[in-house]
């Protein structure tokens, strides 16, 4: 049986540490792992008992909302790691509120519900596990609501417990150089890669040398299939220049072979602990790189067109990460005199069909300054 003709089946590919994939495989309809490979006794038997659930399951149901998501397309296009989250955290909702009939998902009562089963989940395994599990629903939700299933989605505007004060979660100079003078020279290409991309961990560790050109590194990202063509900062290409070669990967482990996302951040925290630096971890590079942009003067349009977020999304990174310093504070009012605009000079008065009085600002942002 082909992997891509199974009808009913998520199948999650993962990287093992050798650089080896495997399969796992997943009933769409209620979210059970199944044994095996497909074909053998063991799956079908798996497979057999989950479809004799879901064919029990009451229609016009949560669950069977749930089992739209999990056929839909939404759901298809998410990343591979995104998909098994989801099937983690719908299940637990299945469980809880899969019975539940549209009727009352349409009602302010079943909100309430929700909220306070949320207050117990953020007791018992965190406030951020609560906010996930939520927003899983509500995407659920808005998938039945754009599709006719539902009238209104009572999940939407709800306010997130967990909140991260990540302004103080950024590796300064001090630490970039502590950390390299430890690092073998295939993490010190990682973090190189990281903090001259501002890229997310999974599309680093699938980056390939036919993806630079020696002045750009081009890629869609995994997550978002944003298509981005980032400028290479000088410190960061003459690294990459001065590389052997040794796969058709940019970052490979001791033994040349490409590193799983898991592997990578785990040899990362060992060389971090090896110099003493805590609560730094390898995903902090992106806020990092994003917060050094800022620092150097880039608009958030610059900084979105590098890192393929959305304008909105360049502003929470930076509410996140970035903390107000004077030095902020003198660039603002710096770029405000540039326009040399003087409230207190005599105005001129120009003739009407020559237009409104107008400011031009001109916006430089040079990637190829040497990191400090």
């Amino acid at each position: 049986m082909a992997v891509s003709s199974l009808k009913g089946v998520n199948v999650v590919s993962k990287k093992r540490a050798d650089g080896s994939v495997y399969r796992a495989y997943y009933h769409r309809a209620t979210g059970k792992r199944l044994r095996g490979e497909p074909g053998s006794a063991e799956f079908r038997e798996d497979f057999a008992a989950a479809e004799g659930l879901h064919s029990r399951a009451e229609r016009h149901t949560l669950a069977e909302l749930i089992d739209r998501f999990h056929a839909s397309a939404e759901f298809d296009d998410l990343a591979e790691t995104t998909k098994a989250e989801y099937l983690r955290k719908l299940l637990i909702i299945r469980r809880r509120f899969g019975h539940a009939p549209t009727e009352l998902l349409e009602s302010r009562s079943f909100r309430g519900r929700v909220l306070d089963w949320r207050d117990e989940v953020a007791r018992t395994s965190g406030k951020r596990e609560a906010d996930n599990l939520v927003s899983a629903l509500a995407r659920v939700l808005s998938l039945a609501l754009d599709r006719g299933a539902l009238k209104v989605n009572v999940m939407t505007n709800v306010a997130q417990l967990w909140r991260s004060d990540r302004s103080e979660k950024i590796w300064t100079p001090a630490h970039i150089r502590l950390w390299m003078s430890a690092a073998p020279p295939e993490m010190k290409t990682a973090m190189l890669l990281a903090l001259g991309t501002a890229q997310r961990r999974g599309d680093l560790v699938e980056m390939k040398w036919s993806q630079y050109d020696g002045r750009v590194i081009r890629l869609a990202q995994r997550k978002t299939g944003a298509v981005l063509e980032i400028p290479v900062v000088n410190y960061l290409r003459e690294h990459l220049d001065g590389l052997e070669r040794r796969s058709e990967y940019i970052l490979t482990n001791t033994r040349g072979r490409p590193w799983t996302g898991t592997g990578l951040s785990q040899t990362f925290l060992e060389v971090s602990r090896s110099v003493g630096i805590k609560d730094l971890h390898f995903h902090d590079l992106r806020g990092t790189a994003v917060t050094m942009l800022a620092d150097a003067g880039a608009s958030v349009p610059q900084i979105a067109a590098m890192t393929g977020h959305s304008l909105d999304g360049v502003g929470r990174i930076l509410a996140v990460y970035l903390k107000p310093t004077i030095a902020q504070a003198q660039g603002a009012v710096a770029a405000l005199e540039k326009l040399g605009f003087d409230p207190l000079a005599r105005a001129e008065v120009r003739p009407k069909d020559e237009g409104e009085p107008h400011f031009e600002f001109a916006s430089r942002f040079d990637l190829r300054g040497e990191m400090e």
